[in-house]
C-alpha cells in the first residue's frame, strides 16, 4: 500500500502504492492509510517538502475503487464518503510544507483530485490527467470542483469537469493542469528540486478575477444559464444530470456565502445513488470484465505483429488506418488501382501511410500473422478471394472476415484448416466505434478465438464473442428496430417525429439517419439474409428498394433519407417525402412501444438462442454492451436487456401481439423470469 520515506534532509517521499500494483485505486483502506500519514506529517517540523508519486512510470492513481463506490446505495453514505475524502485532501493541502506531485501514467478522478491538493504538479510524457467522473454519471467528490477553478479559472474548469475528458501531458501543460513536463528518468529529481526551492503556491489572478466576477448575482445567473444551454446541446439533463450538477458545483466554488465543498458532496451523493449512475457503472464494470477476460490470453496476441487486409474500400481502409495508429504493420490489398489510390489519399490525410503497404500483389500477404477480409458484402466474392489465400499463407496465419451478416461457417467451407477462420466484425467508423464482434463458425478453434479476442482488447477495442447465427448479434437486434421504423413510416407516421422521439429517448441519431450511415444497399442486403432466416418480421420494405434504384444510398451518395451538405443532414430528401407521405403523428411513448418493444423481444430471443453464449450474466452483459457500443442504445439505461427488466411484460405482450410477432420465450411465457430477477442487480 502507501509507503513514506525521507529522501534527504527535509524532503519526504510518499509512494501511493507498491511496484506489484498495476493500477492504484483510492479504496477505503488506502484512504485511511493516507489520512494517518498526513496526520503524522502535520506534527513533524523536519519535513519542509513532500513529493507524492506513483509506484511506477506507468502508474500514478486511477481514482476511487469503482467496485467499492458501486456498493453505496444511500444518500447519507455517499455524502459522508465524499466529506471524508475531502477532509483527507484538505489536511494534505494545509500541510505547511511544499507539496509536489510527480505524475507518470494516469492521474484521473480521485487521483487527480489528490494532485490538485498539492502546490505543484510535474508530469512525465506518459502523464494523463482529468476528472472523468461524469462519464460514470457522478460528480467529482473529493474537492475537484472546488480546487480546479482556482488553478485554471471557472470557464475552463467547467469545460474540463463537464466533458470528463482526459488530457495527455502536452495539452495538460497548455491548460495549466500540470506545471512542467520532464523525462521519466528526471521526474523524481526535478520534483526534489522543486520541493526544495519553490514557495507554496499563492492565489492566482484568474481566481481573484472570477471571485469578483461571479459574485455579482446577475453575472452568476447569466453564466449558469449559458453553461446549461451549452450543455443541453450535447447531452440530456434528464438522462445525464451529472454534468449540469458538476457545473453548478464549480460555480459554487466562487461563492462567499455557500460552502462549495458541501455542495459538491450533496451533488455527488445525488448522482451516485441515481439509476443513471448505477447503469453507467454497470456498463463500465461489464466492459472491464470483458477486457480482463481477453487480457488473460494476452501472450497469444503478442504473436500478431503484421496484419493483411483484403479490400481497400471504406471499411478496409478504416481498419488499416486504425491498426497503423496502434503501431501495427499493415498490408492493404486490392485489385483496383482506383481503390488503392483513394485509400492512399485517406491514409495520407490521417498521417498513417508510413505504416501501411498498399499492393495489388496478393503474395505481399504471405508473411502476415492475421488476415482480415473486407471486400464487398457478397458471399461469392468473399469465398473467391479467400480461396486464393490458401496457397500463399502459412498454416499459422489466422483468417478473419469483416462480414456483417454472411455465415462464417459457409464462408470457411473451402479453406484449408477452417479452425483458423472466424468473423472479425468492425463497425463504421472504425476509429470511433469501440466494439468488435468476434464470430465463431462451427469449425472455428478455441485457440484462434481467444487469440483474436486478446488482440482486439490489446488494440483498445471491446471484444464480444458471438455465435454464427444470421445477422450475428448486433445487426440482428438492430435490423428489427430499423425495419419496424421503416414500416411505421410506410404506414404514414411522420419520419421527423420518429427521429425526434429516438433522440429524445437518448439515441445519438434517429433510425432513418442511422440507415443513411449504414447505407441503404447494405441494410437491404442484411434484411434479406435475416428475412430468409427468420421470416416476415424482417421483410424488406419495398420503398427502400425504390430509393436504392434511384441512387439514394445514404451518406455515401449524399442523399438517402436525408440530403447531405458538408457532411451534415440538411433536410429530408424530397424523394423520401414523396414515397413516405406523413399523415400521422408519433410520440415518445409510441416510439418506446412500437419501435423498442420489437427490439427488446429480439434481444431476448438472441439471448435465449445462445447467440451471445449460454444464457448467463456474461451473455446478458455482452448483449447490453453490444447494444450500447454497437448501435447507440442509450448508455443511461444500462443496455437493452437491463432497460427491458423494468418494462411491464403484459403491456409488451399486448403491444407486440396487436401489430408484431413475439419470438422470445421471455414474453411468450415466464421461463426466464427467475433468471432475470436474480441478475437485475
Amino acid at each position: 500500500m502507501i509507503e513514506f520515506q525521507v529522501l534527504e534532509e527535509g524532503i519526504g517521499l510518499l509512494l501511493l502504492g507498491s511496484n506489484s500494483e498495476k493500477h492504484v485505486t483510492l479504496n477505503r483502506s488506502r484512504m485511511l492509510q493516507l489520512k494517518q500519514i498526513i496526520a503524522d506529517l502535520k506534527s513533524r517540523r523536519d519535513i519542509t517538502g513532500l513529493i507524492i508519486t506513483g509506484p511506477s512510470e506507468d502508474s500514478f492513481c486511477v481514482g476511487a475503487d469503482i467496485e467499492e463506490i458501486s456498493g453505496i446505495s444511500s444518500f447519507e453514505d455517499a455524502f459522508f464518503a465524499s466529506q471524508e475524502g475531502q477532509s483527507i485532501f484538505k489536511a494534505l493541502e494545509e500541510l505547511p510544507c511544499v507539496k509536489v506531485c510527480a505524475i507518470s501514467g494516469p492521474a484521473v478522478g480521485g487521483g487527480f483530485e489528490l494532485a490538485l491538493s498539492c502546490d505543484y504538479r510535474i508530469g512525465s510524457p506518459s502523464a494523463t490527467v482529468g476528472l472523468p467522473e461524469v462519464k460514470l454519471g457522478i460528480v467529482p467528490g473529493f474537492g475537484g470542483t472546488q480546487r480546479l477553478p482556482k488553478i485554471v479559472g471557472v470557464f475552463t474548469a467547467i469545460e474540463i469537469v463537464c466533458s470528463g475528458k482526459l488530457y495527455k501531458a502536452p495539452e495538460a501543460l497548455k491548460l495549466g493542469l500540470i506545471d512542467e513536463i520532464v523525462s521519466t528518468g528526471d521526474l523524481l529529481q526535478t520534483a526534489l528540486v522543486w520541493a526544495k526551492s519553490k514557495p507554496r503556491r499563492q492565489i492566482g489572478f484568474k481566481w481573484l478575477r472570477d471571485l469578483v466576477f461571479f459574485n455579482i448575482p446577475f453575472i452568476r445567473y447569466l453564466a449558469w444559464y449559458g453553461f446549461r444551454r451549452h450543455l443541453k446541446k450535447k447531452v440530456s439533463e434528464t438522462h445525464y444530470p451529472a454534468p449540469f450538477l458538476a457545473s453548478k458545483a464549480v460555480l459554487a466554488a466562487t461563492s462567499f456565502i455557500k460552502d462549495g465543498f458541501s455542495i459538491e458532496s450533496e451533488y455527488l451523493a445525488k448522482t451516485l445513488i441515481s439509476e443513471t449512475s448505477k447503469n453507467l457503472v454497470y456498463i463500465w464494470i461489464a466492459s472491464e470484465q470483458q477486457k480482463k477476460f481477453a487480457k488473460s490470453f494476452e501472450s497469444r496476441a503478442d504473436q500478431i505483429k503484421k496484419v493483411g487486409i483484403l479490400g481497400a474500400g471504406v471499411m478496409g481502409t478504416g481498419i488499416a488506418s486504425f491498426f497503423a495508429s496502434k503501431n501495427i504493420d499493415v498490408v492493404l490489398y486490392d485489385i483496383s488501382e482506383e481503390s488503392l489510390a483513394n485509400a492512399e489519399k485517406s491514409l495520407t490525410n490521417d498521417g498513417r501511410i508510413k505504416s501501411v503497404v498498399l499492393s495489388r500483389d496478393l503474395n505481399k500477404l504471405s508473411d502476415t500473422d492475421l488476415i482480415i477480409e473486407a471486400v464487398v458484402e457478397d458471399a461469392h466474392v468473399k469465398r473467391s478471394v479467400l480461396k486464393r489465400l490458401v496457397d500463399i499463407l502459412p498454416s499459422s496465419t489466422i483468417i478473419g472476415s469483416n462480414t456483417s451478416s454472411i455465415s462464417i461457417t459457409k464462408l470457411g467451407e473451402d479453406l484449408f484448416l477452417p479452425s483458423r477462420f472466424l468473423g472479425i466484425h468492425f463497425f463504421n467508423p472504425v476509429s470511433r466505434m469501440p466494439i468488435v464482434e468476434i464470430i465463431r463458425g462451427q469449425q472455428t478453434g478455441d485457440n484462434e478465438t481467444m487469440t483474436i479476442m486478446a488482440f482486439i482488447s490489446k488494440i483498445g477495442k471491446i471484444p464480444i464473442v458471438v455465435d454464427d447465427s444470421p445477422g450475428f448479434l448486433i445487426n440482428r437486434i438492430l435490423a428489427r428496430y430499423l425495419i419496424k421504423a421503416l414500416k411505421l413510416a410506410e404506414a404514414g407516421f411522420s419520419i421527423q417525429d420518429i427521429e425526434n422521439a429516438a433522440v429524445s429517448f437518448g439515441f445519438p441519431m434517429g433510425p432513418f439517419r442511422l440507415l443513411d450511415h449504414v447505407g441503404l444497399d447494405v441494410a437491404l442486403s442484411v434484411s434479406r439474409i435475416l428475412h430468409e432466416a427468420f421470416g416476415r418480421r424482417y421483410a424488406p420494405v419495398e420503398k427502400v428498394l425504390t430509393l436504392i434504384e434511384k441512387g439514394h444510398l445514404g451518406y455515401k451518395t449524399k442523399t438517402g433519407f436525408y440530403a447531405y451538405e458538408s457532411g451534415k443532414p440538411s433536410k429530408i430528401n424530397p424523394v423520401v417525402e414523396t414515397l413516405f407521405r406523413s399523415s400521422r403523428r408519433f410520440s415518445l411513448l409510441d416510439f418506446q412501444e412500437r419501435c423498442l418493444f420489437p427490439l427488446v423481444d429480439e434481444a431476448y430471443s438472441a439471448f435465449e438462442n445462445r447467440v451471445a453464449g449460454l444464457p448467463s450474466a456474461e451473455a446478458e452483459n455482452q448483449i447490453n454492451i453490444g447494444s450500447i457500443f454497437g448501435f447507440g442504445f442509450p448508455a443511461y439505461t444500462g443496455g437493452v436487456l437491463r432497460w427491458a427488466k423494468k418494462l411491464d411484460k403484459q403491456r409488451v405482450r399486448h403491444v407486440l401481439s396487436v401489430e408484431d410477432e413475439i419470438v422470445s420465450n421471455h414474453f411468450k411465457n415466464h421461463v426466464f423470469e427467475s433468471y432475470s430477477s436474480q441478475s437485475s442487480s
